[in-house]
């Protein structure tokens, strides 16, 4: 029986990227979803947006810009 140290389910960007930081830190990761690549994989691309979805998050607003400004093609419309 094989053993994990890590079972992600969804292999969308969060899951994937969780995958890959667990197994970068030499954990054993297993990673299972229906149809990798797909659903919000898609619709959400990676989205880093400044806006708070929520008044609890605007806290992290300066974090939200400082990640957008590290992508070059990102729109600048947030930095006025």
């Amino acid at each position: 029986m094989k053993s994990y140290d890590a079972i992600i389910a969804g292999g969308g960007l969060i899951g994937s990227a969780i995958a890959l930081e667990l197994a970068r830190n030499d954990l054993r990761v297993a990673l299972f979803d229906a149809q990798t690549g797909s659903r919000s994989f898609v619709a959400s691309a990676g989205i880093l947006s400044p806006a708070p979805e929520n008044p609890g998050m605007i806290s992290m607003v300066p974090f939200g810009k400082a990640s957008l400004a590290m992508y070059p093609n990102s729109s600048s419309w947030w930095k006025n």
